[in-house]
């Protein structure tokens, strides 16, 4: 529940801005300062949260997001300058944290070592949670949305936010102590770790890939004068990566985590290669299905990855920080790509998601060893 609003609060900003007389332009640039702003908020918040406790974050960073956003809602509705709608936008994803962070930190307390097997499970289980979410937030935001009203929709997404992040708040028997004089190491950042960047960069790449796909799905769907199929296209994309993300969670692997993030990596780049070429809606289907097997087994096997080189008190930090950098790649690649289907037409675009990709795969060379490791 606490996660929903990451899939719901971005079309609902969208409906609110433009039904108080707003443009695309306008809620773009907001999505684009709001996802930006993600980018510090969320390895802030998990750091916290590993220092002085999830229970802390959980009020208030809930605090600050509910509060930004209602007061949000309440400048946009009066019909403020829209300068304050940025700064308020600003203000509540400063209170954003990654819940998924914070839940996986929590299996990895519970089961430990000596449940290596069921811990991997248990990653599985909160990737498809995740793929969930996104399935069923943009349906619940925009049925609100339309059916009711883009305020009852912002406000939805802040209930369940308050009713998830207190519940979890509640669940005293699986949250993680923290030392008030943790073991780490003074001025070094968890950044410098080599593990972690070996699944955080090319993750953060790839994000480039995923905003650039969801732009060059529905501009193909709109050139092909299908526009409602772009939904269904990008569900079946969804629907590869819950599927494989149920079947890898369930098999017990005598591959390491780390060799199979790289397969899966690489395997995404090579598929890509085929998006310049397809000129079939089905054919694309098919592809972005395959590419959801291999997205969605992703996180699940890059969070192991770092668990051998980081101390169960930067835990938290370190899950953070593997997916921080996604939505600045989201955000300039969505420049991009728009900018390129402008100019250039859907062809040229479908090359965009393939680069990133490409970039994504390249930068896995530096890190074999400790891939391998």
């Amino acid at each position: 529940m606490a996660r929903l609003p990451i899939a719901m609060d971005g079309l609902a900003i969208l409906y609110l801005v433009l039904a108080a007389g707003g443009t695309y332009t306008l809620a773009g640039a907001l999505s684009g300062v709001a996802a930006l702003t993600t980018v510090v908020s969320s390895p802030f918040w998990a750091k916290i949260a590993d220092e002085k406790g999830q229970l802390l974050v959980l009020h208030w960073a809930v605090l600050l997001r509910v509060s930004a956003l209602i007061f949000f809602v309440l400048v946009v509705e009066i019909g403020l300058p829209t300068w304050i709608w940025f700064l308020t936008i600003m203000a509540a994803e400063s209170g954003s944290f990654s819940v998924g962070a914070f839940t996986r930190r929590r299996w990895s307390l519970i089961l430990g070592e000596r449940k290596k097997e069921q811990l991997s499970t248990a990653y599985a289980l909160e990737s498809l949670l995740d793929e969930c979410v996104f399935i069923l937030g943009p349906l619940v935001a925009t049925i609100i949305a339309t059916q009711i009203n883009p305020t009852a929709a912002v406000f939805s997404g802040i209930i369940f936010l308050l009713i998830g992040s207190q519940a979890l708040a509640l669940d005293r028997y699986s949250e993680p102590e923290f030392s008030k004089t943790p073991d780490i190491e003074k001025g070094r950042s968890l950044l410098r770790n080599r593990h972690l960047q070996a699944v955080a960069l090319p993750l953060t790449i790839a994000g480039g890939y995923f905003a650039a796909i969801t732009l060059v799905v529905i501009a193909f769907a709109k050139d092909a004068e299908s526009a409602g199929s772009g939904g269904i296209l990008l569900s079946i994309w969804a629907f590869g990566g819950a599927i494989s993300i149920f079947v890898n969670g369930g098999i017990q692997w005598r591959i390491s985590h780390g060799t199979r993030f790289m397969g899966y990596t690489t395997a995404l780049a090579l598929l890509a290669i085929a998006l310049p070429f397809i000129q079939d809606m089905k054919l694309l289907g098919l592809i972005l299905f395959l590419q959801g097997v291999c997205i969605g087994p992703l996180l699940p096997n890059a969070i192991p990855v770092i668990e051998k080189s980081v101390s169960a008190q930067q835990m938290t930090q370190g899950i953070a920080l593997i997916t921080a950098g996604i939505p600045l790649l989201g955000a300039i690649s969505s420049f991009i790509t728009g900018r390129t289907l402008d100019v250039l037409g859907v062809k040229s675009g479908m090359w965009m998601p393939f680069s990133f990709m490409f970039l994504s795969a390249t930068c896995l060379i530096p890190y074999l060893k400790y891939l391998n490791d």
